[in-house]
């Protein structure tokens, strides 16, 4: 048989000025009463085995005996979606195509399809199946309610928009060019620098160092750095983009124009000939 336990040899006490007690483990309460007075409270107590060797060789079959065991798998059961649910989640999604596209349900906000095959490690969940009655199951994964901040915002900062739908109604709606404003003017480090390109693939955002006008400096800088600064500017920071210059009309189009808002010309009468002129 297996040997599941050592026997123990001894009980080391520690007291409150640092004298350590060494003691049969029988005895070892009674003496250190004893000792109280004199050494202060027990602050520690440790029992010792006769064969410091065989308590680690028992230890650590123990460990291995438990990482063989299987885990418990957790059986995840999400209520099915219905026909008339999908058809709602199907509008929003044709609404907003290049999103990821957030659908409230039970509790939590939901991810279909690609959508969800793409939020699942960015979330760092799994990716379950998603009964539809009547219809074939979806790739499904998500987020609660009560953490669509934490959620919405880890998918945020891959770049992609999202959207978030409840009750028939935009519930939130974060759009990848509002994380790092191109364009905006910031102050990084204390100095004034516009933000130039981001790139959410190689997590880069490159900047210009525009303190000095005529010697302006190009440099770059990690997202979640950049983003730091851009969270501290606040909504802010979107009134420094340029305003983009209205299209010039063409002078085609402000000949049609011209036409359209010219009124119509009245036909004049026409002179009648011959006997249409006898009354």
């Amino acid at each position: 048989m297996a040997q599941n336990s050592v026997a123990p040899d001894h009980d080391r006490l520690t007291f409150a000025d640092g004298f350590v007690l060494e003691a049969p483990c029988r005895s070892s309460f009674d003496e250190a009463m004893a000792l109280v007075s004199e050494h202060g409270g027990v602050q520690a107590h440790r029992t010792l085995p006769k064969d410091a060797d065989a308590l680690a060789e028992v230890l650590s079959k123990q460990k291995g005996r438990r990482d063989r065991l299987p885990d418990a798998e957790k059986t995840e059961v999400l209520s099915p979606l219905s026909v008339g649910e999908l058809r709602k989640y199907e509008a929003v999604k044709k609404a907003h195509p290049d999103a990821l596209v957030c659908f409230a349900q039970n509790g939590y906000f939901e991810l279909y399809g690609k959508d969800a095959e793409k939020a699942a490690p960015l979330l760092g969940t799994k990716l379950l199946e998603k009964k539809v009655r009547g219809k074939p199951s979806l790739p499904v994964t998500g987020f609660r309610e009560t953490a669509w901040v934490a959620g919405s915002h880890k998918l945020w900062k891959s770049g992609a928009d999202v959207f978030l739908s409840k009750d028939g109604e935009t519930f939130k709606e974060l759009k990848a060019a509002d994380y790092i404003p191109v364009g905006a003017t910031l102050n990084v480090d204390g100095i004034k620098c516009r933000i130039d390109a981001v790139d959410f693939t190689a997590d880069e955002v490159r900047l210009t160092n525009i303190e000095d006008k005529n010697r302006p400096i190009r440099f770059s800088e990690s997202i979640q750095y950049v983003r730091s600064y851009v969270e501290d500017a606040g909504t802010a920071i979107y009134d420094t983009i340029p305003k983009k210059p209205a299209a010039r009309e063409s002078i085609r189009d402000k000949l049609k124009s011209a036409q359209k808002a010219q009124p119509p010309r009245t036909p004049k009468p026409q002179k009648l000939k011959g006997k249409d002129m006898e009354l």
